[in-house]
């Protein structure tokens, strides 16, 4: 019995072109669907990252007029204090200058967990525009210079400043100076809350009867014209900061994912 094999035809070289225009259109439009996917989640990401971004500067700003708003009452303080002190005849008594001058410092730290997160997950790359980096980039910069100046500010107040104050004025002008704090802190351990309680008052009037020194008037006017050097070199990062912030804020806006 005769097998008969069916024999192979040949295809015609214009099937072999048609199946590879179809194979290449086919890849072809794989990547570009590939491209166009990952172009949009991008986009999604870019545009989730820069809302974020913007509430982080708004809350950076908002602590920047917290910390203003606590200085400038201040620093005109000092000002004039400073000029009292240059007159020995001008008797200042200590109630006077603790019921006045804040022994707290109030001070700025840069919120940046946005920028950290996009610039270690290499996020930034969604953002197309490099001046709008380079913007945001030079906001962050100035940010951290705003808070090294509240930083060492900070560092002053409490390794120079109280120190000399500590030398030349009675424990009862520290705790006239912010009774609320220290009714805080005294209320830690019952004897401490009873003292302080009973002898507030006493404590207050008994200031009213002492006078700055002379000695202690050179000293401390020295203090305060370091401090409030410190507080306008502050204010003016501060400043700074707000107003890149809000250039920032509204380029940002107008970008264009």
């Amino acid at each position: 019995m005769e097998v008969h094999h069916k024999h192979h035809v040949p295809k015609n070289w214009k099937e072999y072109i048609t199946e590879f225009i179809m194979l290449f259109a086919a890849v072809s439009i794989g990547f570009l669907a590939e491209n166009i996917r990952e172009h949009q989640v991008e986009q999604n990401r870019a545009a989730e990252f820069i809302d974020m971004f913007k509430t982080e500067i708004g809350k950076n700003e908002h602590l920047i007029d917290s910390v203003i708003k606590q200085d400038m009452p201040l620093l005109n303080y000092y000002d004039s204090l400073m000029y009292a002190l240059r007159d020995k005849k001008n008797k200042i008594a200590l109630y006077d200058i603790s019921k006045n001058l804040s022994l707290w410092i109030y001070r700025f730290a840069n919120d940046k967990r946005i920028f950290d997160q996009m610039k270690n997950s290499g996020s930034l790359r969604y953002i197309k525009n490099t001046e709008l980096i380079d913007q945001i980039t030079e906001y962050e910069m100035e940010a951290d210079v705003a808070e090294f100046r509240s930083f060492t500010q900070e560092q002053d107040q409490w390794l120079n400043y109280w120190d000399k104050l500590k030398n030349h004025f009675p424990a009862d002008f520290f705790i006239s100076s912010n009774p609320p704090v220290y009714a805080k802190l005294f209320s830690i351990g019952d004897v401490g809350k009873v003292l302080q309680k009973k002898h507030q008052k006493e404590m207050e009037d008994g200031l009213k009867d002492k006078y700055i020194s002379d000695e202690a008037r050179e000293i401390f006017a020295s203090e305060l014209f370091q401090r409030t050097t410190f507080m306008r070199i502050s204010i003016a990062n501060l400043t700074r900061v707000k107003n890149k912030g809000n250039e920032l804020i509204e380029a940002l806006n107008h970008y264009q994912h």
